[in-house]
C-alpha cells in the first residue's frame, strides 16, 4: 500500500507508478510448450534410464498412472524464451522435480518454491 502523504497533488502520479509496477508483474504472454511423456512405472526409474525411453507427445486432456507411480516428462524451452525471464505453469497433483540439463533444479509442488536464479 502507498504511505500516507499530505501532498494530495502527488497521489495521481504515485498511483500510476504503483499501477505500472503491478501491470509489469502480471503474466500476459502465454505459449503452449510441447510436452513428451516417457510412460509411468511403479518402480523407481533413474534419469539416465528415463532419457533412453521412447517418448510420446502429451495431448490434453491427459491423465497418467496410479497412486505412488512415477513418470518422466520432457519439456523443451524454446531458444526465444531462454534469454529472458519466463515462468513455467506445471499443473500436477503429485510431487515433481524439475531437472535442468540433467541436474535437479527444483521441486514443483505446493511444498517447494523455485529458486530466484
Amino acid at each position: 500500500m502507498l504511505p500516507e502523504t499530505p501532498f494530495l497533488q502527488l497521489i495521481s502520479a504515485r498511483a500510476e507508478t504503483a499501477l505500472r509496477r503491478i501491470e509489469n508483474s502480471v503474466w500476459k504472454d502465454f505459449c503452449k510448450l510441447d510436452v513428451e511423456w516417457a510412460g509411468c512405472s511403479s518402480e523407481h526409474v533413474e534419469l539416465a534410464v528415463a532419457m533412453k525411453r521412447k517418448r510420446s507427445m502429451v495431448k490434453e486432456p491427459f491423465a497418467w498412472g496410479k497412486l505412488e507411480e512415477q513418470s518422466w516428462f520432457r519439456i523443451k524451452i524454446p531458444e526465444s524464451l531462454r534469454d529472458g525471464l519466463f515462468y513455467l505453469e506445471w499443473k500436477e497433483q503429485g510431487e515433481s522435480t524439475a531437472y535442468v540439463d540433467g541436474v535437479p533444479y527444483a521441486g514443483l509442488d505446493v511444498a517447494h518454491h523455485l529458486p530466484d536464479s
